[in-house]
């Protein structure tokens, strides 16, 4: 029952964004608030059950990428930047975005995922520095970027002024980092 809870929020999300009631998912699932309540002590348990979910999805997607020997230093690099929120994909900035606006405390929790799960990539790009794969860059300053930016590029406003997906951005904002602006 769980997983139909979990894939039902999912369905909710999609139509409602977060800010769907318990009402709207026990009716789409044909049970009582009661029967949601005794898997989800209340929304915000089940949306920080979905948080972890999709952190634990992006980990390992990030793990199979660093791990897999046929992917050249860029791939990873795009490959670990562009990892993509499989549950939510086709909406993952603005669901990202209200997350962000409409509850804190999961946001600072993601920031805080984004913040450890650096460390992996950081060490990849040490090692690619020292391989010579990638020139001497400042890893702070590059962590900083990313962070801004992908904090920025979840303002679903600016994502539809500008007629681009979440994904879209996110691939621009890596091609400026890996290739600069300068013509090659």
């Amino acid at each position: 029952m769980r997983k139909r809870i979990i894939a039902a929020a999912i369905e909710e999300i999609y139509e409602r964004g977060i800010k769907f009631t318990m009402h709207d998912l026990a009716r789409r699932l044909g049970v009582s608030k009661r029967c949601l309540y005794e898997h989800f002590k209340s929304k915000d348990v089940l949306i920080s059950c979905l948080v972890d979910c999709s952190l634990a999805d992006i980990t390992e997607q990030r793990r199979r990428i660093l791990s897999d020997e046929s992917l050249s230093c860029q791939e990873k690099i795009r490959g670990i930047l562009c990892c993509r929120v499989t549950m939510f994909s086709p909406i993952e900035g603005r669901i990202a975005d209200e997350i962000r606006r409409f509850m804190p405390a999961e946001w600072l929790r993601i920031e805080q995922f984004m913040n450890d799960d650096w460390k992996s990539v950081e060490q990849f790009l040490k090692v690619s520095i020292e391989k010579g794969e990638l020139r001497e860059v400042h890893l702070p300053i590059v962590h900083k970027m990313v962070n801004g930016a992908i904090k920025e590029l979840v303002d679903y406003r600016f994502l539809e002024q500008n007629g681009i997906s979440f994904s879209q951005a996110r691939n621009y904002m890596v091609d400026a980092l890996l290739y600069g602006m300068v013509s090659r």
